[in-house]
């Protein structure tokens, strides 16, 4: 049978343990990057019921940012003006059941300065990073990873810039949208964007968690310490009964 001693010392071990594990899952993020694009653009056209475009997310607890790549076949395309909004979606309906932010983006003329050549054709980039510096901060929201959300843009007006289309599903935490349903689930497309980073499904309260287990350790270690004075303390007596 285990002593006392041995008990409290494993579980000082143990706690000690799931507080590390407590702490890599706090600071373990996972970088998606498409580094592919095929040459394809979907621009915003109202006209032809392209109004809307975006991507979905799933299994995911938090996104920290998100940079997408607007293109276009013109190095100054007419400026225009996007409406977005996040929040959580249901892909059966095509719906918002919850909005978390809205906002406007103006994509200028004079930013596609970023030159992509394919094949014989050059096309022009355009890159607007979602992390709150001059819209909205998605690193705020606290995501159900059982559930879908989607950041989708929308234009009234026909564009002359687009997003480029990834085939073949490069996107590992969604699919991309678009408001005539030529895209999405059943095309398996992704938009091209530079980068997202996302932490991996955790533990929720995973602060709270490893703060528990730090107060644990110390618990078993002072336990420990009291158990080894007692039985100092004893010690004499049992030597004067012995004799």
């Amino acid at each position: 049978m285990k002593t006392p001693a041995k008990i409290l010392l494993s579980f000082a071990a143990t706690c000690f343990a799931l507080f590390g594990t407590a702490r890599a899952q706090l600071q373990t993020y996972t970088t998606q990057t498409l580094s592919y694009w095929g040459g394809s653009i979907l621009a915003f056209q109202p006209s032809l019921g392209e109004d809307t475009l975006g991507q979905t997310f799933t299994n995911v607890g938090k996104i920290n940012s998100l940079t997408y790549t607007f293109l276009s076949a013109s190095p100054t395309p007419t400026t225009g003006t996007l409406s977005y909004t996040f929040g959580q979606w249901n892909s059966s309906t095509g719906t918002f059941t919850s909005v978390l932010g809205t906002g406007s983006l103006t994509i200028s003329s004079s930013d596609f300065s970023t030159a992509l050549v394919r094949g014989s054709n050059t096309y022009y980039a355009d890159l607007v990073t979602f992390d709150g510096s001059n819209n909205l901060d998605l690193s705020q929201y606290t995501l159900s990873p059982s559930s879908t959300y989607a950041l989708l843009f929308t234009s009234t007006v026909d564009e002359g810039f687009g997003l480029g289309t990834v085939p073949g599903n490069k996107f590992s935490y969604g699919t991309s949208y678009d408001a005539a349903g030529a895209l999405g689930a059943s095309a398996d497309y992704a938009f091209s964007y530079i980068s997202v980073d996302v932490p991996p499904t955790y533990v929720p309260e995973s602060g709270t968690i490893a703060s528990l287990l730090a107060v644990a350790l110390v618990a078993g270690l002072m336990g420990y310490r009291v158990y080894q004075r007692r039985k100092q303390a004893l010690m004499p007596v049992a030597v004067a009964a012995g004799a």
